[in-house]
């Protein structure tokens, strides 16, 4: 009898033991799945800040490139100088709020290639 009863308990354990080894497979499955969807989602999120830091920098390069076109008196006019335009085009803002307490525009400074085009308009 004691034969029995040490083998009913022997059995017990072996099933008390399968039912906790599954359960850590099945726990250790769903914690790879949460990895790799928080994984995924982290990569997701990289590569949309890298596309719209893409976009961002394309915008203002164009933007940067049309202002460099504009003659000093153009600049002049919409309130900047050369030497403002990265700045001017990377805040964001107005630009009356970029330089806020900073007088930008002083009387336009006429250069050679200004005063010739001038002239060439009046004449």
């Amino acid at each position: 009898m004691k034969f029995e009863s040490d083998r009913t308990m022997n059995m017990s354990t072996e099933s008390s033991v399968l039912r906790s080894t599954d359960s850590i497979v099945a726990d250790a499955k769903a914690a790879q799945g949460r990895a790799v969807g928080d994984s995924i989602l982290r990569l997701g999120h990289s590569i949309n800040g890298i596309m719209v830091a893409f976009q961002t920098w394309r915008r203002n390069r164009k933007a940067m490139q049309e202002l460099a076109k504009c003659s000093d008196w153009m600049l002049a006019d919409i309130g900047i100088r050369r030497d403002q335009i990265r700045r001017a085009v990377t805040e964001g803002k107005e630009l009356h709020e970029v330089f806020a307490g900073n007088p930008v525009v002083r009387a336009a400074q006429p250069t050679e290639a200004n005063d010739d085009l001038a002239a060439r308009k009046i004449a």
